[in-house]
This record gives C-alpha cells, sequence and structure tokens, in this order.
C-alpha cells in the first residue's frame, strides 16, 4: 500500500512538472506570438520615427543601425526623427541620431530645422544638444521659408527657457524675417510679456519697424498687451 502510494505521488509531481513546463512552452510561444503588433506591422523607417517620437533610446539605436534614412519626412506630418526627437524633449535621442549620420540642417515639409522644433517646443536642452552634437553643420540662425529662425519661434510660443538658451548660444536678436519681424514682434503679437523681457535685456529694439511700418512697441500697443508694453520699458514679469 505504502508502495502504491509513493507511485501515485511520483505520478502526480511528474504531470505537475510536465504540465508546468508545458505552461512555460506556451506562455514562450505567446510571448513570442504577441509580441506588440505595432513592431511587427512596421517598417524598420517607421520603427525610427516611432523611437524617436517616443524617446525610446534602445530602440532607437535598434532603428539606427538598420538600413534607414535617418534623415527621412514621416508622410503623416512632414517630420524628420531629429524633429520628432526635438519636440519629445529627449536629448539622448537627439544624440543618439545625430551620432548615427541624422543631419542637423534636416529640414520638415516648412523648410524648418530640428532647432525650430526645439525652440517653439521650449526644449532648452535639445537647443543645446543639436549645437553639441551637431558639428560644424550647426546653424544657430537657420531661416525657414519665411525667413525665420529658431529664436523667432520661441518668441512666438513664449518659449522662454528655449529662448534663453538660444540667445546664450548665439542667437542674432535682431534677425528679421521675410516681413521684417523680429523675435521681439512675435513676442509682441503673441503677448508674451516674459519673452519679450529677456529680448529686451538681450539688446531687442522695441521701436525697430517691420515692413509695414510697424514696430514691436506699436503692435503692442495696437492689440492693448499691456504686460508687454511693461515688459519693453524694462517692467520684469513676474
Amino acid at each position: 500500500l505504502w508502495q502504491q502510494c509513493a507511485n501515485m505521488s511520483h505520478l502526480l509531481t511528474t504531470k505537475k512538472t510536465e504540465a508546468l513546463d508545458a505552461a512555460v512552452a506556451e506562455a514562450s510561444r505567446n510571448q513570442r506570438s504577441t509580441r506588440p503588433q505595432e513592431e511587427e506591422q512596421t517598417t524598420p523607417q517607421e520603427r525610427l520615427w516611432n523611437a524617436a517620437e517616443q524617446g525610446k533610446l534602445e530602440a532607437l539605436r535598434e532603428a539606427c543601425a538598420e538600413k534607414v534614412d535617418l534623415d527621412a519626412r514621416r508622410p503623416a506630418d512632414g517630420l524628420a526623427a531629429l524633429h520628432l526627437a526635438c519636440i519629445r524633449g529627449s536629448d539622448g535621442a537627439v544624440a543618439t541620431l545625430l551620432r548615427s549620420g541624422a543631419s542637423v540642417r534636416a529640414e520638415d515639409a516648412s523648410g524648418r530645422t530640428a532647432l525650430h522644433a526645439a525652440a517653439a517646443s521650449d526644449r532648452a536642452n535639445c537647443c543645446f544638444a543639436l549645437q553639441k552634437w551637431g558639428g560644424s553643420d550647426f546653424e544657430i540662425d537657420a531661416v525657414d521659408r519665411d525667413g525665420r529662425h529658431a529664436l523667432s519661434l520661441s518668441a512666438e510660443s513664449g518659449a522662454a527657457r528655449s529662448a534663453e538658451e538660444l540667445l546664450r548660444m548665439g542667437s542674432d536678436v535682431h534677425l528679421r524675417d521675410r516681413a521684417g519681424r523680429t523675435a521681439l514682434h512675435y513676442a509682441c503679437i503673441d503677448g508674451n510679456a516674459r519673452v519679450a523681457s529677456i529680448l529686451i535685456q538681450h539688446g531687442a529694439d522695441a521701436d525697430a519697424e517691420d515692413d509695414q511700418q510697424r514696430s514691436p512697441r506699436q503692435v503692442a500697443l495696437d492689440l492693448g498687451r499691456d504686460n508687454v508694453l511693461r515688459a519693453l520699458d524694462g517692467d520684469l514679469p513676474s
């Protein structure tokens, strides 16, 4: 009887082990077969854009190692991987792309570089990373099709941190676009007093007229931007 019980116990243990092994094997198969469908269904080029947009550095390094065009624009929005990384705010992704051969001068569908994207998104860390890893091809005042440089977009977006970083990096506060507007014009148009104050502290001219003979000060007056007018007069915004 004892021997029968022992045999029965051994049989049950064996069956449990076999069942466990089978469960583990099935789980392993399921894990392989249920990898993110996005990864299985996307191309290497799409994985590059996705990794840059999400700031996933390991996936980005893997994507960069594949045969992809690092400067290709995503059809949905015309953005290259470097632009997506800057909008995300991932300076690690910026460094990875540039060290892998992406061009710091690559343009999106609007003729804007990744620096424009970083500036408008207030990603000061990415502005710095672009300069650090962009090498001699980096241009602080590269302009888009409207003649606007990154500082102008910072001013328009109220992106104070990126504006300060761009000025520290040497951006020209007096640069005009095709309409004759400076960054200060755009700060005044959109009521961004903090950026207006930063620009004034770096020598921006509140009375410089655009092609329509309108100065930043006049723009602020016409639009009733009282907070900006105070900033133009040296009153630091809170």
